[in-house]
């Protein structure tokens, strides 16, 4: 029973956080199209639970599943060359 009162939250969840992934995935898409560095992807906040690097860029999946994001080389305060 208590299992089963879970699963609608961990089902929003998942949902939640496939739609801000292809958010982000958006913003990545739209940056490499432009010709933008992309630093780093990633899906979900705090410490990567896995991370790799590849295209120059460094994928995470991280432990909070409640967003992501895409830093793009550049936008961050004091980031420059």
């Amino acid at each position: 029973m208590l299992l089963s009162s879970f699963f609608p939250i961990l089902l929003a969840i998942l949902a939640l956080s496939f739609i801000i992934f292809l958010h982000e995935l958006g913003h990545l898409l739209a940056a490499i199209a432009v010709g933008m560095k992309v630093n780093t992807f990633s899906v979900g906040f705090g410490p990567a639970i896995k991370s790799w690097k590849w295209r120059d860029i460094e994928w995470r999946l991280s432990w909070i599943p409640l967003g992501g994001y895409a830093s793009i080389h550049g936008m961050d305060d004091g980031e420059t060359g």
